[in-house]
Formats: C-alpha cells, sequence, structure tokens
C-alpha cells in the first residue's frame, strides 16, 4: 500500500512532465510558421560543412587566382553579397511569419507561467535574429573546417574569411538589436509628439471659448 505522500509526489512529477511536453508543444506550433529559414539554414549547412561541391566553392575563394582561377574581387563580392542577402531574407522571412496571425489549429497550453511566459515573450524578437545571422556562422564555420583538408600549404584566406564571416554575423545581431531600439524610440518620440500636439490644441479651444464665455456674460 502506498503512502499519500508517494502518490502525491507520483502526481506532481506527473503534471510537471506533461506541463513541460505541452509548452514544448506550444513552441513547436508558434516556431512551425518560420520553419522554411530553419529548413534552408539546415540545407546550407549540409552542402557547405559535408558535400564536396559546396566546401570545394569555399577553397576556391580562398586559394589564389593563380591556382584556381576563380578568385577575384567580383566573385567574392557576389559571394559576400549573396551571403547578406541569404541572411537579411531569413531573418524578415521569419520576423513577418512570426507576426503574422495565422487561423488556430492548435489548443495552447491555458496557463503559461514563469519562465515559459518569458520564452513565448523572447522567441518572436529573437528567433527571426538567430536565423538572420545563421547564414554568416555557417559560412564562417565552413571556411574554418574546410582548412582541416589540407595536408599542408593552408591559404591563409581560409582562417581569414571563417572569422570576417563569423564576425559579421556577430554585428548584424547587434544592428538587429539596435534596429529594435531605434524603432521603440521612435515610437515613443511620437507618442509623445502626439500627447503635446493634444495639449496644445486643448489649450488653445481653452483660450477660444474664454472670449465666448466673456461675451456671454456682458449679454
Amino acid at each position: 500500500m502506498t503512502s499519500p505522500d508517494a502518490s502525491h509526489r507520483r502526481r506532481s512529477v506527473g503534471d510537471w512532465v506533461e506541463k513541460f511536453f505541452w509548452n514544448l508543444q506550444d513552441i513547436y506550433h508558434e516556431l512551425k510558421p518560420c520553419r522554411f529559414p530553419f529548413i534552408v539554414a539546415i540545407i546550407g549547412a549540409l552542402i557547405f560543412l559535408h558535400v564536396e561541391q559546396g566546401r570545394e566553392v569555399l577553397r576556391a575563394l580562398a586559394e589564389s587566382g593563380v591556382c584556381t582561377g576563380t578568385t577575384s574581387g567580383v566573385r567574392l563580392g557576389l559571394f559576400a553579397f549573396g551571403l547578406v542577402l541569404w541572411s537579411l531574407a531569413s531573418w524578415y522571412s521569419a520576423r513577418v511569419l512570426l507576426y503574422f496571425d495565422f487561423p488556430k489549429t492548435h489548443v495552447w497550453h491555458p496557463e503559461r507561467t514563469g519562465i515559459w511566459q518569458r520564452v513565448h515573450v523572447l522567441l518572436p524578437r529573437h528567433v527571426p535574429r538567430i536565423l538572420g545571422v545563421a547564414p554568416m556562422f555557417i559560412i564562417g564555420w565552413s571556411f574554418l573546417s574546410v582548412r582541416g583538408s589540407y595536408e599542408h600549404d593552408v591559404p591563409p584566406r581560409l582562417l581569414e574569411f571563417g572569422w570576417l564571416a563569423i564576425g559579421s554575423g556577430i554585428l548584424l545581431y547587434f544592428l538587429f538589436a539596435l534596429r529594435r531600439r531605434w524603432l521603440e524610440r521612435g515610437a515613443q518620440y511620437d507618442a509623445g509628439f502626439a500627447k503635446t500636439g493634444e495639449q496644445i490644441s486643448d489649450s488653445s479651444d481653452r483660450k477660444k471659448t474664454l472670449p465666448a464665455l466673456l461675451e456671454q456674460v456682458r449679454s
């Protein structure tokens, strides 16, 4: 025969496990609209980290033009431009899809408390930023990992391009965060300006009604 304390502990553990997986399911359904940027990031990581043709592209970009005949400022610029487009497209698409009001087909957890409530508040803000900088981290890590395929005479540009891509990803994340602060400050400024305009309008209405009141008293 089990004691009441033991049955209570088992019930508490069961409730905790149920709430944990229910909240995980909520997070999955909340992030499901932006699954396309996730899939693109995974495919890009597989191509540049594990597919030999993708690794060869990175080697060709890092080696001197005498060895490969493909490295040039134009090609490097186009590659960097494509990487920036990939990052911005992932960030913007995830940002729009997370804020889009899709028809609700999932029953959400009725009690979001503590850390789970904060997680759901932070997801729409940070997940698009992470997906936006993920391409640069993927390419940067791929440049660094390709260095291991050389037995000797490793092109120094692999190390330079790798850290440059990772540093650009960190910088881009801070730019995304600063953009949010700029928008919030702009909204506060607009709200304060509108409030000031309303106060000026109210004071001008009072000044207009004062002569009318005096005229009524005289009459």
